[in-house]
């Protein structure tokens, strides 16, 4: 990294032209870029593009480079950015069928009957040890645009299954039963998010 820039124009020549303004200072020429680490957006990917553009243009107009291979820069497109997209498109393909599991966190979540219930069984019940804090021993509502609170809550769920299935028991009204497909869901869900948040962040974090 050679500099960091204040910069409010995101497009691509607005960031061409901070990235040129930097190899001038270091006194850098385009053809010592090998290549540039963005994610994938497309004013970066377009701003690449300008680049190789304008070194092309450079190359033609010296004479000394006449008949030599003109240099081109790559870009690499950040692994942590690609799996985060990748999960925000799994994440939206399974909205639908996590949505009955989402009411019910939005249910116990919000009635403070329901909240002392759930926690009321798991200090009951010895199979598990929780955190001395109430807000350990109830279920996390996530927040639908930040796919690892929404891991989270699925994780908490996994944890507090037998509780909140006997909760739902007691209050059928208010908490519909979750079927064995979205349990499998939610499992299926929480694997792959250890594995991305293990890729995410070192050293890797508990999800629960």
């Amino acid at each position: 990294m050679l500099d960091v820039l204040p910069s409010e124009n995101h497009t691509a020549l607005g960031m061409m032209e901070a990235l040129l303004h930097v190899l001038a200072d270091f006194k850098l020429r385009l053809e010592d870029i090998i290549c540039i680490v963005c994610d994938n957006a497309s004013a970066n990917t377009a701003m690449v593009r300008m680049l190789n553009n304008k070194v092309e243009q450079d190359h033609e107009g010296r004479a000394d480079q006449q008949g030599t291979v003109v240099h081109t820069i790559h870009v690499s497109y950040c692994i942590q950015h690609s799996i985060h997209r990748a999960i925000v498109v799994m994440m939206a393909a399974m909205q639908h069928c996590l949505a009955p599991v989402r009411r019910n966190v939005v249910t116990i979540h919000q009635s403070p009957q329901l909240a002392h219930d759930l926690a009321r069984r798991v200090e009951a019940n010895d199979r598990i040890k929780v955190p001395a804090k109430p807000r350990a021993k109830c279920v996390i509502h996530d927040v639908p645009t930040r796919w690892n609170s929404t891991s989270d809550m699925l994780a908490r769920l996994i944890l507090l299954r037998p509780e909140v299935e006997d909760l739902s028991q007691a209050h059928p009204a208010r908490l519909p039963k979750l079927l064995p497909v979205h349990w499998a869901l939610i499992s299926m869900y929480c694997t792959l998010y250890k594995s991305a948040r293990y890729l995410l962040t070192f050293p890797p974090q508990s999800c629960i």
